[in-house]
């Protein structure tokens, strides 16, 4: 593949990639202003159930990609790594978001349908972090790609950097959860008139 050619697929793909991520927080930023708990995380459950699956039939019929010049990318790719790397890295692609799918539906079966109105704090910390991963996720694929393109894309070394982008995914959609569910709680405590009773003088 020539080196302009690669360039301009390696720079769609970032884009996709971000686009991605732009349109899930998006997405979850009016859910959190508009809908219930339980409405929230089925939601959010649901995409990255079908996103998880989507990858693993990729991974399973070696139709890495939906478009062709995409799948031509990721073949040309196959063949610069080494064959542990890639299998790997692709297992990782819907390992990842399956994990967090099944995060999203233990907190489904957790919740109800109480309304929720989320805290301007908990909205910033939200966005805040999701910024903060999308850039580390970026950074991470760009690494990734000259790692690759300088003819080290052994399974050692894009294993290190699959391990620091999965981990940000994980560590991303963990703390999303944890904190959406303790702005629930606390929001709910507050509505319910809740304070801890003060010692009698």
């Amino acid at each position: 593949m020539e080196k302009q050619e690669l360039s301009r697929l390696r720079k769609k793909r970032i884009l996709l990639y971000n686009l991605y991520a732009f349109m899930i927080m998006v997405v979850g930023l009016i859910l959190l202003t508009q809908a219930s708990e339980k409405l929230v995380f089925l939601t959010f459950s649901i995409w990255f159930t079908v996103a998880g699956v989507l990858e693993l039939v990729k991974y399973k019929t070696g139709r890495y990609a939906w478009t062709e010049d995409m799948n031509a990318l990721v073949l040309y790719e196959k063949e610069a790594m080494d064959r542990g790397a890639f299998k790997a890295e692709r297992f990782t692609q819907y390992f990842s978001q399956l994990v967090v799918a099944f995060l999203g539906w233990t907190q489904y079966f957790m919740a109800d349908n109480r309304p929720f109105v989320i805290e301007p704090l908990y909205m910033w910390i939200i966005i805040s972090f999701a910024v903060i991963v999308i850039a580390t996720l970026n950074i991470g694929r760009i690494l990734r790609d000259q790692k690759i393109d300088q003819g080290k894309g052994t399974f050692q070394e894009i294993r290190r950097i699959n391990w620091i982008m999965s981990l940000s995914s994980l560590a991303a959609g963990i703390f999303v959860l944890l904190v959406i569910s303790f702005a629930f709680n606390l929001n709910w405590n507050i509505g319910d008139g809740s304070s801890v009773s003060q010692p009698e003088r």
